[in-house]
């Protein structure tokens, strides 16, 4: 409720993420206020859930369904529609929806786990500004499966410094909520970025990353 009252306020939006599981709102009314809305009601709205059967009822009035990797197209189809194939412009909107994820995510009264594989698939693909809100949001939602891919951008030295603490710092994220996520392996990859000559916020990153590990 309190994302749609600001959704009001703002205007101006591109697309609407809405999840089938709020706490203080069904998705239903989610719908129906934003197409009643004479500023929003133009607005695409691309429903997150775990099955098909949640946008059904809505008919042409949502825009897609988000429920795995594959699915994130339904989001992107949107937001090309909107820019004309410019791509500095289609990833800025990649961007906000990272942002918008990573809110939902940290905000913890939102289950974003159908989209943990599209959020992960950003991450070796596009620029920073989409990885970084990718991995912000991994952070808060996702888990062991997401930790490989995660040590792999902070162990390639081809990455920027921002993007290799992000990678660090959702890792941490990860194992602040299960110490077992890093195994002997990643450990170790751990180990060896916060020994190297990598920039000091990377190695200090990966330090803290590794300093909550339980094998």
């Amino acid at each position: 409720a309190k994302a749609l009252a600001m959704a009001r306020r703002t205007g101006g939006l591109d697309i609407v993420l809405a999840a089938d599981t709020q706490k203080d709102i069904t998705l239903a009314e989610i719908v129906d206020e934003l197409k009643t809305d004479a500023r929003l009601g133009a607005v695409p709205v691309v429903v997150v859930a775990a099955s098909e059967e949640a946008s059904q009822p809505f008919d042409d009035r949502v825009a897609g369904l988000v429920k795995s990797a594959d699915d994130l197209k339904a989001v992107q189809d949107q937001l090309e529609k909107g820019v004309g194939g410019d791509r500095a412009l289609a990833n800025d909107l990649a961007r906000r929806a990272g942002d918008v994820l990573a809110h939902l995510a940290h905000g913890g009264q939102t289950d974003i786990s159908s989209t943990l594989g599209a959020l992960q698939g950003v991450l070796t693909n596009r620029p920073d500004e989409v990885a970084l809100p990718a991995m912000a949001a991994l952070g808060s939602a996702g888990g062991a499966s997401q930790v490989p891919a995660l040590i792999a951008v902070l162990a390639d030295e081809a990455r920027s410094e921002s993007v290799r603490v992000g990678a660090a710092n959702a890792i941490a994220g990860i194992l602040g909520r299960n110490s077992s996520a890093v195994g002997a392996e990643g450990a170790a990859a751990l180990q060896t970025v916060a020994a190297s000559t990598a920039p000091v916020a990377v190695r200090d990153a990966a330090a803290r990353a590794l300093g909550l590990v339980q094998m």
